[in-house]
C-alpha cells in the first residue's frame, strides 16, 4: 500500500510540473504520441519544431497522460536551472559535461 501512494504521489507531482509548461492538447490515455503516429521519426521532428516556433523557451510533449517530457529549448531556463542551489544528480550532469563544462 506504501509503495502505491508513492507512486501515485510522485506520478501528480510529475504531472502537475509538466501543466506549467505550454504544449500541444494531449490526448488522456497516450499523451501527445498521436502528434506522431506513435513514433519518434520525422513526424515527431516536425512537431517539435512547430513547438519551438511557438514557445522558444520551453515546451513540454506528453508521452502519456501521466509522463511529461519537457524540452528546455534556450540557453537562459538551461542557465537558471543549473545556477539552482538545488542538489544535482551526477548522473545527469555527467552526460552534458561535455557542452556545459564542469560549472
Amino acid at each position: 500500500l506504501f509503495a502505491v501512494l508513492k507512486f501515485l504521489q510522485k506520478t501528480w507531482r510529475d504531472i502537475r510540473f509538466g501543466l506549467q509548461f505550454p504544449s500541444p492538447p494531449f490526448h488522456w490515455i497516450y499523451g501527445n504520441m498521436h502528434l506522431t503516429e506513435g513514433y519518434l521519426g520525422e513526424k515527431y521532428l516536425s512537431t517539435t519544431r512547430d513547438m519551438v516556433e511557438k514557445h522558444p523557451r520551453a515546451h513540454a510533449f506528453w508521452v502519456a497522460s501521466f509522463i511529461p517530457a519537457v524540452m528546455l529549448t534556450h540557453p537562459a531556463p538551461i542557465k537558471q536551472l543549473l545556477k539552482a542551489s538545488t542538489i544535482k544528480s551526477k548522473m545527469d550532469y555527467d552526460s552534458m559535461r561535455p557542452w556545459l563544462g564542469n560549472s
